[in-house]
Parts: C-alpha cells; sequence; structure tokens
C-alpha cells in the first residue's frame, strides 16, 4: 500500500491506496471535494508537495527513517 500526504498552512491530507496510482487518484477526489467545499481555484494545490511513502505494516520509523 501506499500513502500520499500534502500539509498545507490550514489542512494536512492523507490518502492510501494499494498502489501508487490509487493513491495519488484518492488523493486528486479529496482535494477536488476540498475545493468544492471552500470555493477554491481547481488547481489550487499545484504549488504544494505531495509526499509518496509505501505502507509497510509492522515496522516503525522515526522522521521517515526505519528503526531496527
Amino acid at each position: 500500500m501506499f500513502i500520499v500526504t500534502l500539509d498545507t498552512k490550514n489542512f494536512s491530507f492523507e490518502a492510501h491506496g494499494y498502489t501508487e496510482e490509487e493513491a495519488n487518484e484518492a488523493m486528486g477526489v479529496a482535494l477536488t471535494e476540498h475545493q468544492k467545499q471552500y470555493g477554491l481555484e481547481p488547481d489550487w494545490w499545484s504549488d504544494y508537495d505531495f509526499a509518496t511513502h509505501r505502507f509497510e505494516p509492522g515496522l516503525a520509523f522515526r522522521n521517515g527513517e526505519r528503526l531496527a
């Protein structure tokens, strides 16, 4: 599984998918819904950086690095 995150000054968004493509599609749906709810421009998120991570159950991480 994959997790895509986006942090803005007002909100944190997270979307999940079995593939990276599915996670990105889910994020697109979430951001489009947010855009409609707040009356934002359709591409309001284009200036932000997204982070994509592979979800690995049973592992622990600190600051993005796996702990032994």
